[in-house]
């Protein structure tokens, strides 16, 4: 039987006469278990292949989450502007209150987001999210934290 291989190697192999001539390595992890799982005859060893790929797409999942959150920061107590404002005054109110306390920090850095979450309230000021964080560091450039 022969297979097409997924996009990072477009190319049609015969599975019966091996796979001499394909380039694991632009394989991704998934092309690679695919190909394991069509040519292997052992059904433990396939169930095993079968929980890995879940495995790998999980953790995969797990690392860009964390990698979000690493980057991100939850600020509660901000004074927010009422309703009657406008929405670009009350989005630079607020992108002026993170920029000080980011100061006040000595953290150099570049937000790409800042939002409230949640509902507006007369009562309690939302959390405000800060979200995508880069920091600027002189002589060297941009980095992400």
């Amino acid at each position: 039987s022969s297979r097409l291989l997924g996009s990072s190697q477009l190319k049609t192999v015969d599975l019966e006469n091996g796979l001499d001539d394909v380039d694991y390595t632009a394989l991704s992890s998934e092309e690679i278990i695919n190909v394991l799982l069509e040519r292997n005859t052992d059904p433990v060893s396939e169930r095993m292949m079968m929980i890995l790929k879940g495995r790998i797409r999980q953790e995969v999942s797990d690392g860009v989450e964390k990698e979000k959150r690493d980057r991100s920061l939850v600020i509660s107590g901000l004074a927010e502007w009422g309703m009657d404002k406008p929405l670009l005054q009350r989005q630079k109110y607020l992108d002026e209150q993170v920029a000080d306390i980011l100061d006040t920090l000595e953290v150099d850095c570049l937000p790409e987001v800042v939002y409230r979450m949640g509902k507006y309230s007369e009562t309690r000021p939302g959390l405000v999210k800060v979200s995508k964080m880069s920091v600027l560091q002189p002589g060297k450039g941009l980095f992400l934290i």
